[in-house]
């Protein structure tokens, strides 16, 4: 069996993330203008556009895997957590988030409606976005920001896992543009909670399931109907989408 190509993993990888982070800026872009592409569709359209824009990212990650012959080992695929862990990191996030965001509330000015856009307001769109929408968006960027760019870069390259886990964070932040810059510092800060989580416990589903519970707090926090999007100003207390 060949050995894995490491160097040619490593160059995609870092290619990815910074695509995303350059697309993710755009998309901010477009959120924040009212008549804008992204204001028009309606509210299947956009998690459409998520679920195949995610989905696209996540292909790309499986197909420089198998193509690089990287073994899943050291993305910690294979370690399964404890409930008691999932429940204490998660908590422990959650209570972080909304601590930051309400020191952080009166200080935020950018405009930023993408959550107000993903709410759902009927039934059927929570359970497409509890069921579809939030899975792929967590499976995704934790393969890429944690799985990838932490654990299979703690084997590719001589970076100590420290400085793995502040880079990481500082993409994963750079990829919640749409936020503000609070908000992304914000999510840059769970970026660090999230990697050290993950290097802790060797998990990558643990970090998962801790960022799919973060959003989720979010949205039913913030349940359509107190205020309309056009009228609202929201902090930095945003999902991690």
């Amino acid at each position: 069996m060949a050995a894995p190509a490491w160097d040619l993993f490593v160059l995609f990888s870092v290619t990815l993330a910074l695509a995303v982070v350059v697309l993710a800026r755009r998309t901010a872009r477009l959120v924040t203008i009212e008549t804008g592409p992204l204001a028009q569709l309606s509210r299947s359209a956009l998690y459409l556009n998520v679920v195949v824009s995610h989905g696209l990212v996540l292909g790309l990650i499986g197909v420089v895997i198998w193509w690089t012959g990287v073994p899943l080992k050291p993305l910690g695929i294979e370690m399964v957590p404890e409930w008691a862990w999932l429940v204490g990191v998660a908590g422990a996030l959650i209570v972080l988030n909304e601590a930051a965001a309400r020191v952080t509330s009166n200080f935020e000015t950018a405009e930023n409606q993408l959550r107000d856009l993903l709410t759902p307001a009927t039934g059927p769109e929570w359970v497409v976005l509890l069921g579809l929408l939030l899975p792929t968006i967590a499976i995704t960027e934790e393969l890429l920001f944690r799985g990838v760019l932490i654990g299979a870069f703690a084997v590719a390259t001589p970076v100590p896992t420290g400085f793995l886990i502040v880079g990481s964070a500082i993409l994963f932040g750079g990829a919640h543009t749409a936020q503000g810059w609070l908000g992304m510092g914000i999510a840059t800060l769970l970026g660090v909670a999230l990697g050290a989580a993950y290097v802790w416990t060797g998990s990558l589903w643990l970090v998962i399931g801790a960022h799919y519970l973060i959003d989720l707090v979010e949205f039913v926090s913030h349940v359509p109907g107190k205020t309309k999007p056009a009228e609202s100003e929201p902090g930095p207390n945003e999902p991690l989408t």
